[in-house]
């Protein structure tokens, strides 16, 4: 059964110290785009984004949570895992952003030049490290119900909904902590993403007038390749730079992106982020009727060289069951 390549790529809460770091060192594409990367952001920040992700002193679950580090870290490893794919004849039909995410996937579409994309989220990254105040993002395991709760959606602004039991909120520090602890009193699982503000609410606000100013001078071309929004959970012909902002102000519609993609084709989902969150959140809606797979290649736990080994393996296989 045919599927078209779908690519997706995922935003904040994915990152973590020395994500990539096996590619990095035994892939010579993937490292030729991260070095080439890091020089344009050390021309914007003065510091190498390898260096900091790559210490040898900071062990994966310590915290990293910096967005003028994370934000073009989560950018780097993103599109040299795309390219790396690429050069190995494994090219996306489709691609998917989610948050942060959106950029990676607007670049990769054509969209937006790799330049220009890079200087952009840095450029984010500063103004919200400046302006805005302390937040948090918490993944609530459990029904979409539970937002329903006063204590809760008074409280926090929906950032997404991943999948039936599984949603993530977001607003100021104060009030989160608030949730979490009644969440938690209550026997209900939760995640809190490592960020240090509030994306997709009134948090990030702040920035919006002095980020839109900026972003109304960037070029924005016709996708090339299918371009499927995160933001609206369908297919986007063009987009403006309204949406460039909306991508981390507005709640994200992973779940209909998936669906709209369910309906029309069968697809193998690849997760080209850091940590294969994704994949696992695009499982929950391919049933069993579906002909369509996910896989990721990164994940926290450095099988990379093995996940990609696999999914070429099965890319082959498939290739050569349709000859």
């Amino acid at each position: 059964m045919e599927q078209r390549v779908v690519f997706m790529f995922s935003g904040q809460g994915s990152h973590y110290y020395h994500m990539g770091e096996q590619m990095f060192n035994h892939d010579n594409t993937f490292r030729e785009v991260m070095i080439e990367l890091d020089g344009i952001v050390k021309k914007l920040i003065g510091e190498s984004i390898i260096k900091k992700i790559y210490q040898n002193n900071m062990r994966m679950m310590d915290s990293f949570d910096r967005l003028i580090y994370t934000h073009p870290a989560i950018f780097m490893i993103e599109y040299s895992l795309t390219q790396m794919l690429i050069e190995k004849g494994i090219k996306p039909e489709c691609v998917l952003g989610v948050s942060l995410g959106e950029y990676s996937s607007a670049t990769i579409a054509g969209i937006l030049n790799v330049d220009e994309a890079l200087e952009s989220i840095i450029v984010q990254a500063n103004a919200i490290e400046k302006t805005c105040p302390a937040g948090k993002m918490l993944a609530v395991l459990g029904p979409y119900s539970i937002f329903e709760d006063p204590m809760v959606n008074q409280n926090s602004e929906l950032a997404s909904i991943n999948y039936d039991s599984h949603f993530v909120i977001s607003g100021e520090s104060r009030k989160l902590d608030k949730i979490e602890q009644y969440l938690q009193n209550k026997g209900i699982y939760i995640h809190r993403l490592p960020v240090l503000f509030g994306f997709h609410s009134s948090a990030i606000d702040p920035i919006s007038q002095q980020y839109r100013n900026y972003l109304d001078n960037k070029s924005i071309q016709l996708p090339q390749i299918d371009f499927i929004s995160g933001l609206y959970g369908e297919k986007m012909e063009q987009i403006n730079t309204d949406y460039l902002w909306d991508v981390i102000r507005k709640p994200m519609k992973f779940s209909e992106a998936i669906r709209l993609l369910e309906d029309k084709a069968h697809h193998l989902y690849l997760d080209v982020g850091p940590s294969g969150t994704l994949s696992n959140f695009a499982k929950h809606h391919i049933n069993s009727h579906s002909h369509s797979n996910t896989y990721s290649i990164m994940t926290p736990f450095k099988r990379e060289l093995h996940n990609l080994d696999f999914l070429e393996n099965k890319i082959k296989q498939e290739r050569m069951g349709k000859r």
